[in-house]
């Protein structure tokens, strides 16, 4: 669980490095306190685009070596919170590229494809929570069926 976050005042990059205190639960139980820095990069798989750690309180799975539990790694592709959360911000950034992309030239074939493709997709993952969102982008890939037939 992600406890808590500072800045170090230190620059990697000509970005801040962030510290993040967290705990671990040991496969024998044992509740480890640990910490590590944002330019330790250690998320697996690494992501494709930016480093979003997991926000405070929010749980997650690690991986580490058991002689040494320091040198641990966040699991970015297990059925975790954060690594739903992680999928679905991908997907809503391709929803929100293909969106933009079908906006632009809505007579695009591969444009309006990759558009319903990507609302089926972020869908289909449950990604969103309020029903007048999900009502939305049902609609919308009704439309864009219409239109494809």
């Amino acid at each position: 669980m992600m406890v808590d976050r500072e800045n170090t005042g230190d620059l990697y990059n000509e970005e801040p490095i962030i510290r993040y205190d967290v705990l671990i639960k040991a496969e024998n139980g044992e509740t480890m306190e640990m910490s590590f820095e944002s330019n330790d990069f250690n998320l697996y798989p690494k992501p494709a685009g930016s480093f979003n750690y997991p926000l405070h309180g929010e749980t997650f799975n690690v991986r580490y070596l058991e002689t040494n539990p320091e040198a641990f790694v966040i699991v970015t592709d297990d059925n975790s919170h954060y690594s739903k959360q992680s999928k679905c911000e991908k997907m809503l950034r391709e929803l929100n590229n293909s969106k933009n992309k079908h906006g632009f030239d809505s007579e695009n074939t591969s444009f309006r494809e990759n558009y319903r493709k990507a609302i089926a997709n972020y869908l289909e993952f449950d990604c969103i929570e309020d029903s007048q969102t999900k009502g939305f982008y049902i609609q919308e890939m009704s439309k864009l069926e219409q239109h494809l037939k």
